[in-house]
């Protein structure tokens, strides 16, 4: 699976919601595959009677737009890093598709906004829809204008005071979030004993995955940074019945290295993994498990 710079850990936890069209003509559902990490998860938009139009593979941040016409849809990554950041922080997709997307960089040009930055910061206050023209309030101040169904920038302007300009126009979209109740997971952490709700510990045959990873390897499992020859930090995206597939795989303190060839054969033996898939969420088709091993 391809590695992108958008997955990375967030601020907020992801989850899911219902968002409405401004004139509630259209719907999406979208459904994250991860508590933490962005975009990871899928979005299926609906007609007013629930009639199911596409699915998009990608989790939508909750700031999102949709027009009337169930076809064009605003995605937001509203954390960045720094200026040079190239994971896009706005995607328009038409009928599923990707159709145009926007780096920071394109959109803020405040060095002092930047300059400010030590981990993450949202690049944007506010976003709002009026009529076919989608508005984002930049953290500079600066208010952008979009045609909703093109996508394309219709101008940007400094302004502190636009939402005076549209106040009483501004209609906000129905939004439902779904709240976690007790069947929002379909499992008992603490009972079938694992540490932590994302961890991967056990294989679909009772195995320790720790276990089985560190035989493959010809290593040992330390429980201690200081004696590792290797640390591993294994992402795998599950589904329900216990196929794995590699999200990203990555290596710190290599006293020991591996070969390209080398880690290629880890991928390969993961991705034929199969792990203990009843830890998926109940409304999920996969989740993105991730754990830390040291090894010596």
């Amino acid at each position: 699976m391809h590695f992108s710079s958008a997955f990375a850990l967030q601020p907020e936890v992801m989850y899911r919601y219902i968002q409405y069209s401004q004139n509630n003509k259209a719907f999406f559902k979208t459904i994250p595959f991860s508590r933490h990490f962005a975009s990871i998860g899928k979005t299926i938009i609906f007609t007013p009677d629930s009639t199911e139009l596409y699915t998009i593979n990608e989790y939508l941040h909750y700031d999102s737009h949709i027009n009337d016409a169930g076809s064009v849809l605003f995605s937001y990554q509203p954390y960045v890093t720094n200026m040079n950041d190239s994971t896009p922080v706005l995607t328009i997709y038409k009928q599923g598709n990707v159709a145009k997307t926007y780096r920071v960089s394109e959109l803020v040009r405040d060095s002092d906004f930047f300059n400010s930055i030590k981990n993450y910061a949202a690049w944007y206050t506010r976003t709002f829809v009026n009529n076919d023209t989608v508005f984002v309030i930049t953290r500079a101040d600066t208010t952008i204008a979009f045609n909703f169904n093109t996508g394309n920038i219709l101008k940007k302007e400094r302004n502190k005071n636009i939402l005076d300009r549209y106040n009483g126009k501004i209609v906000l979209p129905r939004t439902i979030h779904i709240p976690d109740t007790n069947e929002f997971y379909n499992w008992d952490v603490e009972k079938m004993g694992y540490s932590h709700t994302d961890d991967i510990e056990k294989l679909k045959n009772g195995k320790s995955y720790e276990e089985e990873l560190s035989n493959f390897l010809g290593m040992k499992v330390t429980n201690k940074y200081e004696d590792a020859m290797l640390v591993m930090h294994i992402f795998l995206l599950v589904d329900k019945t216990g196929k794995s597939d590699v999200y990203n795989i990555d290596y710190y303190n290599e006293k020991r290295t591996f070969s390209d060839s080398e880690k290629h054969k880890i991928r390969d033996w993961h991705n034929n993994l199969l792990v203990d898939g009843s830890l998926v969420p109940t409304y999920c088709d996969k989740w993105l498990f991730h754990k830390y091993i040291y090894l010596k």
